[in-house]
């Protein structure tokens, strides 16, 4: 299974390539539509898109437009997880190649908003090794087993025994408050409610489809 995808447009595929499976991973290398690395988790819906930008490369990509551009194509892949990876302090890279007026710090601060503003978060980095490293810890971490969460809550200690056996009962698709309640005082427990699902439909406010799903579910 592919922890992660780089971009073939990548020029340090090389690099990241052997740093990748030197942790243990499994990269795979092919043309992204958008971002330079796709990192998978345990369902498709739990990855995360990464532009990765050398602090001169982003100066360069507010310069000529091309930075929104990624951030719209980011958006359109439907990951919900974005993020661009700026390696470098683009503050010092423009003192030392970018003076010209339209690369401002005011620009600079205000790509930063504007990547906000797209729904993507912003990670920084010192150098291509900071970058590795962050990368492999992402991927390291979707590879441990998930915590699983209840689907629901449990029931408060404080609730009567009534209202336990109320609760349990709402767990069932179509047995709302209502239909619990008029169960809960109609059997005198669980186990008869249960040993007699075939009939509660008799009950009024109880249709055929409750009855049948709660057999399905106790059988």
């Amino acid at each position: 299974m592919v922890d992660i995808i780089i971009t073939s447009d990548e020029p340090l595929n090389p690099y990241f390539v052997a740093s990748f499976i030197g942790a243990g991973l499994i990269p795979l290398v092919k043309k992204l539509n958008a971002g330079d690395f796709h990192i998978f988790g345990d369902r498709e819906d739990n990855s995360i898109l990464i532009e990765r930008k050398e602090a001169s490369d982003f100066l360069a990509s507010l310069e000529d437009g091309r930075l929104w551009d990624q951030m719209a194509k980011m958006k359109d892949s439907g990951i919900e997880d974005r993020r661009v990876l700026i390696e470098g302090n683009p503050l010092k890279a423009r003192a030392q190649q970018f003076r010209q007026k339209v690369v401002t710090p005011n620009r600079i601060y205000g790509a930063y908003e504007g990547i906000f503003n797209w729904g993507a978060k912003i990670v920084w980095t010192e150098d291509t090794y900071q970058t590795s490293a962050y990368l492999k810890n992402l991927c390291k971490r979707f590879k441990r087993p998930k915590k699983e969460f209840s689907l629901r809550t449990s029931a408060s200690r404080k609730l009567s025994p009534q209202e336990k056996k109320r609760y349990i009962l709402e767990g069932f698709p179509g047995i709302g408050p209502k239909a619990s309640k008029l169960l809960v005082s109609h059997y005198d427990s669980l186990m008869e409610i249960f040993n007699d699902a075939s009939n509660i439909d008799k009950l009024p406010g109880i249709g055929k489809t409750t009855k049948k799903e709660m057999e399905d579910i106790l059988g």
